[in-house]
C-alpha cells in the first residue's frame, strides 16, 4: 500500500488541485477563466505539493531543530471566493521532534489575524506534543508595506526583514515562537539571509 505523503484536511469550500485545464466561474458573469490563466495563489506550493518548498527548506536550515521538515498533516482554512486557503496548518516532523507551522497569505494578514495564528500554532503543538511553533507569512513579491508592519507589530519586532527567521517569546505561555517573512514565490531556490 502506498499513502500520500500528507494527510490533507481542506476547508469547506476550497478548491481541489485540478490540472491546468479546469476553469473557475469569474462571479455571476457566467465567463469561465481557465485556472492556467490565473495568478499562482500565495500558498499554491503550500497546498498542492508533497514536500516542503524549497525556501522554507532554505529558511529552516539555519535552525538545527528545524532543518529538514516533511509534512504529516496538513490543514486547510479561509478558502475565498476562488477556492484558495488563506491559511494552512501544518504538522511536520524535523530532526528536533514535530513541529506545528502555520502560514497565512500575506494579503491576508493583519496584527489581530497574526496574533490568533501564533496562539493557534502554539494550541496545536501542545496537543500534538510538538516541539516548536512556527508562524510563517508567505507573501507572492515584494512585501506590502501595511502587512508587513503588521508582521513587526504582532510581534514586537524591530528592524525586520523578510526571509529570517526571529525567535519570540509569549506572555501566555512558555513555548517559543519562530516566525518569519518569506518573500518572493515559494518555488524560488535562491539564498536566502540566514
Amino acid at each position: 500500500m502506498v499513502l500520500p505523503d500528507y494527510l490533507t484536511i481542506r476547508a469547506q469550500g476550497s478548491a481541489e488541485p485540478q490540472a491546468g485545464g479546469a476553469s473557475c466561474l469569474l462571479g455571476e458573469t457566467g465567463m469561465h477563466l481557465p485556472r492556467a490563466g490565473r495568478p499562482a495563489a500565495p500558498l499554491a506550493s503550500w497546498c498542492g505539493d508533497a514536500a516542503m518548498p524549497a525556501r522554507l527548506r532554505t529558511l529552516f536550515a539555519s535552525d538545527e531543530g528545524l532543518r529538514d521538515p516533511v509534512g504529516l498533516i496538513r490543514a486547510l482554512a479561509q478558502p475565498d471566493a476562488f477556492g484558495e486557503c488563506a491559511v494552512a496548518w501544518i504538522l511536520a516532523r524535523t530532526p528536533g521532534g514535530l513541529a506545528s507551522l502555520v502560514v497565512r497569505a500575506a494579503r491576508a494578514c493583519s496584527a489581530t489575524d497574526l496574533r490568533d495564528d501564533a496562539r493557534f500554532a502554539r494550541r496545536q503543538a501542545e496537543r500534538y506534543g510538538a516541539l516548536r511553533a512556527v508562524l510563517l507569512v508567505q507573501s507572492t513579491n515584494a512585501p506590502d508595506a501595511a502587512a508587513f508592519a503588521s508582521f513587526a507589530e504582532a510581534f514586537g519586532l524591530r528592524d525586520v526583514v523578510p526571509d529570517r527567521l526571529y525567535a519570540v517569546t509569549g506572555e501566555e505561555d512558555d513555548m517559543a515562537l519562530r516566525c518569519a517573512w518569506l518573500s518572493g514565490p515559494t518555488s524560488d531556490t535562491a539564498a536566502i539571509a540566514a
